[in-house]
């Protein structure tokens, strides 16, 4: 996903120009009724970015997914 510079306040109501990023996710997914089982990676490239002033976003991230249908 791709996110466009643009602007955040701090904590004193000043202005800053966060810069734009892209984020990169991976996934793969099994299914056989009832279970699916999903697993991926958010954040791929370990990418470097402020979704609000002050804060980093998150690094990479691995996820697991079960669902069972009843």
């Amino acid at each position: 996903t791709y996110h466009s510079s643009r602007e955040d306040l701090d904590n004193y109501d000043i202005r800053h120009r966060l810069d734009p990023y892209h984020l990169h996710k991976l996934a793969l997914t099994y299914r056989s009724h009832p279970v699916t089982l999903t697993a991926g990676v958010d954040n791929i490239f370990d990418t470097l970015y402020s979704e609000k002033f002050g804060f980093p976003g998150r690094g990479r991230n691995l996820f697991f997914t079960l669902e069972i249908g009843i």
